[in-house]
């Protein structure tokens, strides 16, 4: 491919770089890297190749002021999830302490569990006594 339809097609794609993404940026740039090279040859073979050489520069400052704007963006991006340290050391102090406090609740409740099944268990002997000696108190 010639020199000229190789600018051309450049230029066709060159308003795409207002809006392309990071890869198609690198994509374009590869493209236009190439048409710099043929220019060089061109240049060496002796053809004046001056106005496509600033033709491939203005396009090579678009495609970096774009990375350099998508570049500002990424940078500017704040997650969501990053906490400051301090915050996160606060944030992990007051769930163990509701942990503690979890486990402590299940501690006294097992313990009140375990009186209330050895109640029920006296209470189930005495109900067994009082029926036998119902039982006698009938038959006699």
């Amino acid at each position: 491919m010639d020199v000229k339809r190789f600018l051309e097609r450049l230029e066709r794609n060159k308003p795409k770089i207002y809006t392309a993404d990071k890869p198609d940026l690198a994509r374009i740039r590869a493209n236009v890297m190439y048409a710099r090279r043929l220019i060089l040859r061109e240049e060496q073979s002796g053809k004046p190749m001056w106005a496509q050489k600033q033709q491939i520069d203005a396009i090579l400052d678009q495609i970096e002021a774009r990375r350099a704007e998508i570049e500002a963006k990424k940078a500017d991006i704040v997650v969501k999830d990053e906490y400051p340290v301090d915050t996160v050391d606060r944030k992990q102090e007051e769930t163990e302490e509701i942990l503690m406090q979890h486990q402590e609740m299940a501690d006294a409740m097992t313990e009140k569990m375990l009186r209330l099944a050895q109640e029920m268990k006296m209470n189930a002997h005495t109900m067994g006594e009082i029926a036998e000696r119902d039982k006698w108190v009938r038959f006699a």
